[in-house]
């Protein structure tokens, strides 16, 4: 093949790369007029050939393209900032057990779910202990039985014109315009408060069972428009269809403890209420008294024998002794001077005794009451003198009198 002078093959077309080293000049370069050979390169790797046949970094080579992101709305912010080419957004996750965050692989949702098992009521924050609901009005019509776990506990006012169906309400206060034997049926708990009726239905029929130390307060000082089988205030008198509780009807109250074989006896004039006595009757019958028996001008009947529980000793006598009728009807006296005696009434007609003792020196003399009054012409009988001589002088008192008896010198 022949060769041209300047290089090129004679003979055939010549190719590019048949072609001796180009010059570094700028005549084959291509422009926007005409097809040509590739720039001289610049070096470097952040220019890039343009199509206005310059070299130069593309837009936004700094810090990406020039698109960004933002959120929208009022809600939590999801995107943060772009950095360079990479756009940045917050992660989405749950801080606790109670809510799961998964990304659907198919949809491509981000899907949030309450995990009910693993909330604690207790624990939320401005709710009393075991409060669910805060609402101040709540529709019964809209409320169904359910596990009895939903519905268990209800806080606030309750208004419905249907018929509420729940297994329980713990409630502070129940405003109820229908409000009867449907809920009984279920049961109502009441937490020491007020379970009460307005509108136009005046009373309630609802069986309630108080639990520990609950009570159950009947508000209303009305009765209702039909009494019967029911139960109500009257004015804070206790009724039952239309027969007062508390006037000696009902049920006997006896007290909170009672004294083992005590008879009982009434607590006022009500007619139902019991308390202890002082009279109490063994398992073999025998009948014991803490105060005084008070026949009422009775008689005392078949009685057998009568006994004293004990002789009233009423020690030395020195030169004055008052005998005490009121405290025993068989006294002891021991003379250690000459004595003046003064007697106690007893509290009625009634046998009394007084043993009289000389000390162990003797000769002692008694003066007597004016009251006593003696035999053979009222003159007292002479005592015996010797060391412990006992007399015994009994008396007859007819309720102003002491008509006595002595008996002498018992050795």
């Amino acid at each position: 093949m022949a060769v041209h002078k300047n290089g090129v093959k004679q003979g055939g077309a010549p190719k590019l790369d048949d072609c001796l080293t180009p010059d570094d000049n700028t005549d084959l370069d291509a422009s926007t007029a005409r097809h040509g050979l590739l720039l001289k390169l610049g070096g470097g790797t952040t220019n890039f050939l343009r199509a206005d046949g310059s070299w130069a970094a593309p837009p936004g080579a700094a810090g990406g393209e020039a698109n960004t992101a933002s959120n929208q709305g009022s809600g939590t912010a999801v995107f943060i900032q772009k950095t360079g080419v990479d756009l940045e957004f917050n992660a989405i996750k749950s801080e606790n057990n109670r809510l799961s965050v998964a990304l659907d692989g198919v949809t491509h949702d981000v899907e949030l779910t309450v995990n009910e098992a693993n909330i604690d009521h207790d624990a939320l924050t401005n709710f009393a202990a075991d409060e669910h609901f805060t609402e101040a009005s709540i529709d019964h019509t809209n409320i169904t039985a359910g596990n009895g776990a939903d519905h268990t506990y209800i806080d606030q006012d309750v208004t419905t014109s249907g018929t509420p169906s729940f297994s329980s309400v713990t409630a502070t206060t129940v405003n109820a315009t229908t409000l009867d034997t449907n809920v009984a049926a279920a049961g109502v708990t009441l937490a020491g408060t007020t379970l009460a009726a307005d509108g136009t239905d005046t009373h309630i029929d609802i069986t309630v069972t108080p639990k520990g130390n609950a009570g159950i307060v009947i508000a209303s000082t009305s009765p209702p428009a039909v009494t019967t089988n029911k139960l109500y205030n009257n004015a804070g008198v206790l009724t039952f269809d239309g027969v007062s509780l508390e006037s000696g009807g009902g049920d006997f109250t006896g007290p909170g403890s009672s004294t083992d074989n005590a008879i009982v006896r009434f607590d006022g004039t009500g007619g139902k209420t019991g308390q202890n006595s002082g009279i109490t009757i063994d398992d073999s019958n025998n009948m014991t008294m803490a105060g005084e028996l008070d026949m009422n001008s009775q008689d005392i009947d078949n009685a057998k024998t009568v006994t004293f529980i004990a002789e009233v000793d009423d020690g030395n006598s020195g030169a004055a002794d008052t005998i005490d009728w009121t405290t025993g009807q068989k006294h002891k006296s021991t003379l250690t001077a000459n004595c003046t005696y003064t007697f106690t009434a007893p509290q009625g007609p009634c046998n009394l005794l007084l043993k009289v003792v000389q000390d162990g020196t003797g000769s002692r003399t008694v003066t007597w009451p004016a009251t006593v009054k003696w035999p053979t012409n009222g003159t007292a009988p002479t005592l015996s003198t010797g060391v412990n001589d006992v007399d015994i002088i009994t008396f007859y008192y007819d309720g102003t009198n002491y008509y006595g008896v002595a008996s002498l010198d018992f050795a």
